[in-house]
């Protein structure tokens, strides 16, 4: 009989614990991103084609995020990206980190194209990261509207994983 009282107190014990997670188990959710962005670049034409390559650096946000570490953050952006324009379309592409106020970074790549009187969406894939962004993949799809020439922002909803194994 007292073998079976510490049984059940061992099961109840486990029972109000909680689910038991091992440390180095994946970890995945979405968010929304909204990133404010200032560039500044330089271009060069040829024969009708405008080809530029900038920074820009700005703040991002994520928010209505369904897991750590993802769930709510504000984040410093450093971009490098390169674009064409030539006739009504035009392609941007480049490289972005994101730093959070422990010093923790991700990484994503993004490209867009936009012809003439389409939508502005292009598309984030993240790269890893260090810290508790270590293992990062996943991506966004983002929509960017222009304040000025130099001023925009973007607005993205993202899904990702972390598999803290990569």
């Amino acid at each position: 009989m007292k073998l079976h009282r510490i049984g059940a107190a061992a099961v109840a014990a486990l029972l109000t614990a909680g689910p038991v997670i091992a440390k180095d188990e994946p970890a995945a959710g979405s968010f929304r991103l909204l990133v404010q962005f200032e560039i500044a670049q330089t271009t060069v034409v040829q024969n009708g084609v405008s080809i530029s390559a900038g920074t820009g650096p700005g703040t991002a946000v994520v928010f209505d995020g369904t897991a750590e570490p993802f769930r709510f953050g504000v984040f410093d952006v450093t971009t490098v990206f390169m674009s064409r324009r030539e006739a009504d379309r035009l392609s941007i592409e480049g490289h972005s980190v994101r730093k959070d106020a422990d010093g923790d970074e991700w990484y994503s790549r993004f490209e867009r194209v936009t012809e003439q009187d389409a939508q502005k969406i292009g598309r984030y894939e993240f790269l890893g990261g260090t810290g508790k962004y270590r293992g990062l993949t996943g991506a966004c799809a983002y929509e960017v509207s222009n304040v000025s020439g130099k001023r925009g922002v973007s607005l993205g909803t993202c899904k990702w994983r972390i598999d803290p194994g990569d």
